[in-house]
């Protein structure tokens, strides 16, 4: 039975229950953008979020909460962070501030009203976008011509193209903070094939694989930038087909 607004919510269920039925719902509806939509966000020790993802309901998101709750850190996170890798402080801060900096939301400190700290602290952004036109390939002619050879099966997992950086710090280095950007081109998904995190052994604690250990991780799933020029024009490429990075930085300016 297909599943409606009507159905969705069942007297028995827990309101988390509810959410998630509710968000399955808005997942499965028709319609939106002839292309890639934003369809996660995935946050791994980057400010207070311990393991955050936000699903984005058929490319929809609203956040709500108090100040100092965290809604503009997400965005700051999802963009322009993710998109284009950049962690100057004008560009981290959504208001174009050069107060803040990266090592604050991996390693923390007292310029909040939630202060926090860490000697050292690998953290993970990452953005996986579903491609949502299934009479035509994706962009990029790499996973087009896998599209174009798979079965429906290896198509549905194809739709799936994730971005993102991962932040290794250390607050006793003057390189407090070590950025490794990553394309997953295969289809894998972070949190289903692929993970950020590890259990240690240590009553279930959870711990952040470090950049060697996610390269090998990675290894054969995508793509490892050795810079952020790099980076951007991997992005460029893979989620908006544009033939020259110029394109690219002018999106970007734009959604600043």
């Amino acid at each position: 039975m297909q599943q409606t607004f009507d159905t969705w919510a069942a007297p028995e269920e827990t309101q988390e229950q509810q959410l998630e039925r509710m968000v399955s719902v808005l997942q499965a509806l028709t319609g939106g953008p002839k292309g890639y939509r934003l369809r996660r966000i995935l946050l791994t020790n980057f400010w207070l979020y311990g393991e955050q993802i936000f699903e984005i309901p058929h490319g929809r998101l609203f956040l709500a909460g108090e100040n100092a709750s965290g809604k503009s850190t997400v965005l700051t996170a999802a963009l322009p962070l993710a998109l284009d890798g950049d962690l100057r402080p004008n560009r981290i801060d959504t208001f174009g501030g050069r107060e803040r900096h990266i090592d604050y939301y991996v390693l923390g400190g007292n310029e909040s009203a939630t202060p926090f700290h860490y000697e050292r602290r690998t953290a993970y952004i990452a953005l996986e976008f579903e491609w949502c036109d299934p009479d035509v390939p994706p962009i990029a002619q790499e996973i087009r011509q896998r599209w174009e050879n798979a079965d429906e099966e290896q198509r549905a997992k194809l739709r799936f193209l994730t971005i993102g950086l991962s932040l290794a710090g250390n607050a006793n280095v003057s390189d407090r903070i070590r950025p490794l950007r990553f394309l997953i081109t295969d289809g894998s998904r972070l949190g289903y094939d692929l993970h950020t995190v590890f259990e240690s052994g240590n009553r279930h604690e959870k711990r952040a694989f470090d950049h060697t250990r996610f390269k090998q991780l990675l290894e054969g799933h995508g793509i490892i930038c050795d810079t952020q020029a790099e980076y951007e024009r991997q992005v460029s490429r893979y989620l908006f087909g544009f033939a020259d990075v110029k394109d690219f930085h002018k999106l970007v300016n734009l959604l600043l």
